[in-house]
């Protein structure tokens, strides 16, 4: 019997947490500026879509924050976490990407998504060299592969945004699998140089 109430209790707690994901707030009551929907990527007849939130008045070139979602979430579910880091300066979005069990599927939407973000610095007054991903359980594993695994435009291809480098500053990995010690690693498994 208490076996099947805990079942019962844990399975409540994540139905709840999934369907309560995007959290019942006004961004504007936050001070920044929410631009939704933004299009970055076009994979056949499918749109990949981000959402950015800015400070409401930029004196100098702000870092950027790319948000990168877990299973079973959407862009959306950082939009508490923008706003806030938003109120502090930084320019943030959050990304689409594309969903599979193939561990690399969303590579290129990533790499995609810093290299929009990169080709846009000036329009939205970011410094292309203080940009940073933080990604989420297996957002934080793509993002990762994303950034660290070797250029190679050929399998991870951005016909969108050729030329421009999706490097990172820094990459922050939340829940993920901790894949990687050491670059020797990341070598040996991607070719990463």
């Amino acid at each position: 019997m208490r076996v099947a109430l805990a079942v019962i209790i844990l399975f409540s707690l994540a139905v709840c947490m999934v369907s309560c994901s995007e959290p019942p707030f006004a961004i504007g009551n936050y001070g920044v500026r929410c631009t939704e929907g933004i299009a970055y990527r076009f994979v056949g007849s499918r749109t990949m879509r981000l959402d950015m939130t800015q400070p409401r008045r930029l004196t100098a070139k702000s870092p950027a924050i790319v948000y990168v979602h877990g299973p079973a979430q959407s862009r959306r579910v950082f939009r508490l976490e923008q706003a806030r880091q938003s109120q502090r300066g930084y320019v943030t979005i959050s990304i689409d990407y594309t969903e599979s069990f193939f561990p690399a599927s969303g590579v290129s939407d990533i790499r995609s998504a810093v290299r929009w973000l990169r080709g846009h610095a000036e329009e939205y007054g970011i410094d292309s060299r203080r940009i940073a991903i933080v990604g989420y359980s297996t957002g934080a594993n793509r993002a990762m592969i994303a950034v660290m695994s070797s250029s190679d435009d050929e399998i991870y291809g951005d016909p969108d945004h050729p030329g421009v480098p999706y490097g990172v500053s820094a990459i922050v990995n939340i829940s993920g699998e901790p894949y990687y010690h050491d670059r020797d690693d990341l070598r040996d498994e991607f070719g990463a140089t």
